[in-house]
């Protein structure tokens, strides 16, 4: 497709003598040849049908347009409104509505008509129609993408055996349960755990009036998998497909029988990334905001997790991506100018004022919590060490920096010059002085482990240079990930939720955990 969106918008249809459809703009110049069955011009798309049945789709933007060539993906558009035909050809929803789209993996379609917003299944059957309303808002749409559309609700999802009225949707092979609740009780919900409470200032970002697409889930499991089953639960619902916010919450039974480590193991939550697939990669990853409390309800080796996810818009998204992307070559003048921007902008975003925790979480964000981890830089060492030190004051960690600068070393397939591993000592001794840990654990490795699996390639004269690194991180003692027990862990966790975690009760149910001792 050559034509743009705003060329066709404007052009109209004509018609060969062979009956096929092309476009053309006021002055009779074509700018679509004539090799449609159909043209449709609809809200938001302008759709091209071949007669074979490939179409192409064209946006406003480069983005949003596309090309098919599956003859069963063909809309069904009439006079600019979409339908719904079956694959047999059956027309299951008459064409009325200004857009429409399936859930991909799920038996949903989507569909618009003026402001009103449908849900319906592949059978031309309404679903979610039981979920009340609030606000006067149709009840019929689980997600909102803009504050206009802000329903103060969140969509809860449930793994359910089989279905149970007009709630429930198939995805993939299972179905699922829709639900509400108001976001007014979901700090109701979350926090006051009794035995580790939220952190006062967990749903902050959650509560903020620029937070949106709420949504939860929900998984239970029982036995000494629950946790792994209630994530595999999670995995299958696509809760973690995204970059959102989490914020967990737990119920065991007051007189549990699960083990200290399900409760160990939700701060170092094993969190998928990518798509969703049955080989889907896990790697250790952040941990959430986590509350635990008590639910007799449930067995005694049963474990009820909700996971609660959030979007915040943030300001200036254009400044802060030219900050992403411009810090590794731009001068320290401008990345501060870029860095003071930002945050006068946070101060002054639509009259609201963020926490102290919303700022440390937006400032974090710009640079994933991070100093870059690459390996080179066009700014010559003295430059690229006050860029560093700059971003240090401001906040961004070091911590898992040298873990992630040697994996991506590994992985280069060029060998490393003597000049290049003159910069990469001088980065790696500034990190370790700074704090940056060689023990670490990204991606299950440490950097003992990196060092030893995969070996960093070097010219023949650069291998002094290279042998000098190894023995620079060396003195820092690294150590293999197999090394560390769950009990370094139990500790490390317990000391950072030390304030909420009610000791007595802690002791009563888990005696024989070998990690309370030391408290």
């Amino acid at each position: 497709m050559e034509a743009s969106y705003k060329t066709c918008l404007a052009a109209e249809k004509f018609q060969s003598e062979n009956g096929l459809l092309g476009m053309r703009d006021e002055n009779g110049n074509i700018i679509e040849p004539t090799l449609y069955s159909q043209i449709e011009k609809c809200r938001d798309y302008i759709f091209f049908l071949k007669p074979n049945g490939d179409y192409y789709k064209l946006g406003k933007s480069w983005s949003e347009s596309y090309t098919y060539f599956k003859p069963e993906e063909i809309p069904y558009i009439v006079d600019g409104k979409f339908g719904y035909k079956n694959p047999q050809g059956n027309v299951i929803l008459e064409p009325i509505y200004d857009c429409m789209f399936e859930w991909g993996l799920a038996d949903v379609l989507y569909a618009e008509k003026g402001d009103e917003y449908f849900y319906f299944n592949k059978s031309g059957e309404r679903i979610l129609t039981e979920v009340r309303s609030l606000n006067g808002v149709d009840p019929m749409m689980p997600y909102y993408f803009s504050e206009e559309q802000n329903t103060g609700q969140l969509v809860v999802r449930e793994i359910i055996d089989s279905p149970k009225g007009n709630r429930c949707c198939k995805v993939d092979s299972h179905w699922e349960q829709l639900d509400r609740i108001a976001l007014s009780e979901v700090p109701f919900i979350m926090q006051g755990g009794e035995l580790i409470r939220m952190p006062e200032d967990a749903l902050d970002d959650l509560l903020s009036p620029f937070a949106y697409i709420y949504s939860a889930y929900i998984a239970k499991a029982k036995g000494n998998n629950c946790l792994r089953e209630c994530l595999k639960q999670f995995i299958d619902m696509g809760c973690y497909l995204s970059s959102w916010g989490y914020i967990t919450r737990v119920w065991i039974h007051p007189e549990t029988t699960l083990d200290y480590s399900c409760i160990y193991d939700l701060w170092h939550s094993i969190r998928p990334i990518g798509e969703r697939s049955k080989k889907t990669k896990q790697q250790i990853g952040n941990s959430f905001d986590v509350g635990v409390g008590f639910d007799s309800a449930l067995a005694h080796d049963e474990m009820k997790i909700m996971q609660v996810l959030y979007h915040s818009e943030r300001f200036p998204m254009e400044e802060e991506w030219e900050l992403k992307t411009s810090i590794h070559y731009v001068s320290l003048t401008e990345i501060k100018k870029l860095h003071n921007i930002i945050e006068e902008g946070y101060k002054s975003f639509r009259g609201y004022h963020y926490t102290p925790r919303q700022m440390a979480a937006l400032k974090k964000e710009m640079l994933l919590g991070e100093i870059p981890s690459g390996y080179s830089s066009p700014r010559s060492w003295d430059e690229e060490k006050e860029v560093y030190e700059y971003l240090y004051d401001q906040g961004y960690g070091v911590r898992n920096v040298l873990t992630k600068m040697l994996m991506k070393m590994t992985k280069w397939v060029r060998p490393f010059s003597k000049e290049e591993l003159k910069f990469i000592r001088q980065k790696i001794g500034w990190l370790l002085y700074s704090g940056a840990d060689v023990n670490a654990i990204v991606g299950g490795m440490t950097v003992a482990d990196i060092l030893e699996r995969d070996k960093i390639k070097a010219l023949p004269d650069a291998q002094p240079k290279l042998e000098e690194i190894q023995e620079l991180i060396k003195s820092y003692h690294p150590k293999h990930a197999q090394d560390f027990s769950l009990h370094r862990g139990d500790l490390e966790m317990i000391e950072a939720k030390a304030p909420d975690i009610n000791w007595q009760l802690l002791h009563q149910m888990f005696p024989k955990n070998e990690s309370l001792k030391h408290h």
